[in-house]
């Protein structure tokens, strides 16, 4: 189930984190809650594997946040407000894939509810690649060069 980040999830989030290597230069626990709390979000949201959506387990395997960028895209036209992902990222595992379609999908359509333009960069979204955010409606930003990570959705 996906719910709201507690200070409590921010332990088994920096396990993760370990297990993905990220970010590259944090060597301890405290450089990698540096990495989760250093910036200020919209929201943080985890997918916790509880076995139902009453009872949350603490056994969180993935995490997706939106902030808001200091100033929008230059190719990114129109007047929609924009809401960039941020720090997805899912433990490995064989869901690993699914859990990050489900987190991405989730939080693009809480954006639009919103009325706002999703975007995202694969550098910060770790557990993203090309295919699949195109497959689910994202578009480069930069021109047709293929070496793109910069997406806003359509």
């Amino acid at each position: 189930m996906i719910r709201d980040r507690r200070e409590q999830d921010l332990g088994p989030l920096g396990d993760v984190l370990a297990a993905l290597a990220l970010p590259a230069a944090a060597a301890s626990p405290e450089e990698r809650l540096a990495h989760l709390v250093g910036r200020e979000v919209e929201l943080a949201w985890v997918f916790d594997q509880a076995p139902v959506t009453v009872v949350p387990t603490g056994h969180v395997v993935g995490h997706v946040a939106l902030q808001r960028p200091p100033r929008a895209p230059a190719d990114l036209n129109g007047p929609d407000e924009v809401l960039e992902v941020v720090q997805l990222f899912v433990a490995p595992g064989p869901h690993q894939h699914g859990i990050a379609r489900f987190l991405l999908t989730e939080v693009v359509a809480h954006v639009r509810r919103l009325g706002a333009t999703p975007v995202l960069d694969l550098r910060e979204n770790v557990s993203l690649n090309r295919q699949l955010v195109e497959r689910r409606g994202f578009v480069p930003l930069g021109g047709p060069s293929g070496a793109e990570k910069r997406f806003a959705h359509r």
